[in-house]
């Protein structure tokens, strides 16, 4: 897994009160034809050949979250995971990429981790995610996320 520079976003649409900005991902600022939910892509880590995993957030006042999405530029979203709640606010940063593990600081004092699988392991709904981990509810996930105090 890398750090890589050359995926950005077109806005389409913006934020509303019930809903997160909309943008297309670009590759080498030509269009992907993938619609992601977010307006800042905070980072973008290539974990394979044309395989991502994106930090994306709304630049939302003192209720900021962070939208991470597993995609690819054949497949599609492959898995969304959402990070924060009401009245709460992150800032994105030190992002640590080993082997197959990605590291990063986003509410509090806490270190959020994120393991990429091959392919989706089981789970089940509404276990298992640390507390502000919201996710579509899926028997199987591929990005398992957990968190440490720092």
């Amino acid at each position: 897994m890398r750090r890589t520079s050359n995926l950005s976003l077109l806005q389409i649409e913006e934020a509303t009160d019930i809903a997160q900005a909309r943008s297309e991902l670009l590759l080498d600022q030509k269009p992907t034809g993938l619609i992601v939910s977010g307006k800042i892509l905070e980072a973008a880590v290539e974990v394979s050949a044309g395989r991502y995993v994106l930090f994306l957030t709304d630049d939302v006042i003192y209720e900021e979250s962070l939208t991470v999405i597993l995609c690819s530029l054949t497949a599609g979203i492959e898995e969304i995971i959402t990070l924060g709640g009401a009245y709460s606010s992150g800032l994105f940063q030190q992002l640590i990429i080993s082997d197959n593990r990605l590291s990063f600081r986003f509410i509090g004092d806490a270190i959020w981790h994120i393991e990429i699988e091959n392919r989706p392991r089981f789970k089940l709904p509404f276990l298992g995610d640390p507390k502000g981990v919201k996710r579509k509810n899926r028997l199987g996930k591929i990005m398992n996320i957990t968190t440490t105090q720092g």
